[in-house]
């Protein structure tokens, strides 16, 4: 869900500056601490929460509320 948020703000601009700020913090801050990378769990099925993450992160890198120096 994040990551559609995150879509529908970069077309219609209706989060502030500083909440695009605080997810880019939580968004890196969960991928760092996020120590199952597996992509498909026999038996449970899909659990690519890092790929959720990578779609987050294309659309902060997106977003012009950010400075780009983050991504240098």
């Amino acid at each position: 869900m994040i990551a559609l948020i995150l879509f529908r703000d970069n077309a219609d601009d209706f989060l502030s500056q500083q909440k695009i700020a605080d997810c880019k913090d939580k968004v890196l801050a969960y991928l760092a601490e996020e120590k199952d990378v597996r992509g498909y769990v026999p038996v449970k099925g899909w659990a690519h929460n890092v790929a959720h993450m990578a779609d987050a992160i294309n659309k902060l890198v997106k977003n012009p509320k950010l400075n780009k120096t983050f991504y240098s």
